[in-house]
């Protein structure tokens, strides 16, 4: 399998087709060189994610300077180092607002198993809230409820919900759900707000 060409010189700014073709060929290359920074699943979606950056196709990241030419492997370089940024940031975000999991922080509570439902139902609301106005509203809520909040592995959320396509496009479903979800936790007087403070 192909990598970086060691051996062009050629300075370039890819095109998307030639984005598209370095995502292939870079992809699992550059997840296995963030391994010291994050899960293989965190790892992934910053890949992604910085992917999305570089083309100037993420909804909410913006490159700071104009692409210049370089190489390949100066290319390769930039689009690891954006992910490595994106992971650290990913490290801040959970650190300030951490996923609740009922079952983590109630569950071994004799008498808490009634919280923990609730619980549950308050999260699984407020995450249906933040996708039913998005295409395919279901099939978003199946897949993040069943891969954050289930800890499904991403193949089987995949296998089991179709209109997900593939692995990355669930990494930018989840993403997306979660900067709805931090949004709502914002809100004043909301109920993600008060779980956010307990």
């Amino acid at each position: 399998m192909q990598t970086v060409n060691e051996k062009c010189t050629e300075k370039f700014i890819p095109t998307l087709e030639r984005w598209a073709e370095l995502y292939g060929k870079w992809f699992n290359r550059m997840v296995r060189a963030l391994w010291k920074h994050g899960s293989k699943t965190d790892c992934e979606e910053a890949v992604h994610v910085a992917f999305l950056k570089m083309t100037g196709l993420s909804e909410n990241l913006e490159l700071r300077k104009e692409l210049k030419p370089q190489t390949e492997n100066e290319w390769f370089s930039c689009v690891k180092w954006q992910a490595r940024g994106i992971l650290s940031h990913m490290h801040e975000r959970a650190a300030r607002f951490e996923q609740f999991n009922p079952e983590r922080h109630l569950g071994g509570q004799p008498g808490r198993r009634r919280d923990c439902d609730r619980l549950r139902r308050v999260l699984d609301a407020a995450v249906w809230e933040a996708c039913r106005g998005w295409r395919n509203p279901v099939a978003k809520y199946r897949a993040f409820v069943m891969f954050t909040l289930d800890e499904a592995p991403a193949e089987k959320v995949v296998e089991a919900i179709p209109e997900v396509f593939n692995a990355n496009n669930l990494y930018q479903i989840c993403a997306r759900v979660r900067r709805a979800l931090a949004a709502a936790a914002r809100r004043p007087g909301s109920t993600l707000a008060q779980l956010r403070c307990a």
